[in-house]
């Protein structure tokens, strides 16, 4: 799903809740896109942040490893540290993904 499609199911879905509002994909758009800036910035400047029954982001020190290079047998690659956004979903979330119908 694409944040094109992601805003539209907003749009569809506040539209839903309530049949009263004028909400128009572009306001929906717009939601969107700050609500994800604004998980950027904080994921940049917090330790965590935690969204409830949905998971916690975090960033987190890739340690340096190396591994077998596998067109050169016998050589290895060192790949460096980094830093990586880690993702670990609610109880809440885990549930309803365990128990809601398979992929199709």
């Amino acid at each position: 799903m694409t944040r094109s499609e992601f805003s539209r199911k907003v749009a569809n879905h506040v539209k839903e809740q309530y049949p009263d509002s004028k909400v128009s994909y572009a306001e929906a758009k717009l939601w969107v896109s700050m609500v994800f800036d604004v998980l950027t910035e904080e994921i940049l400047t917090e330790d965590r942040v935690t969204l409830m029954n949905f998971g916690t982001f975090f960033r987190k020190l890739r340690e340096p490893h190396k591994r077998g290079d596998l067109n050169n047998p016998g050589k290895t690659i060192v790949t460096p540290a980094k830093t990586v956004v880690t993702f670990i979903p609610s109880d809440y979330l885990e549930d309803r993904v365990t128990n809601e119908a398979p992929l199709k």
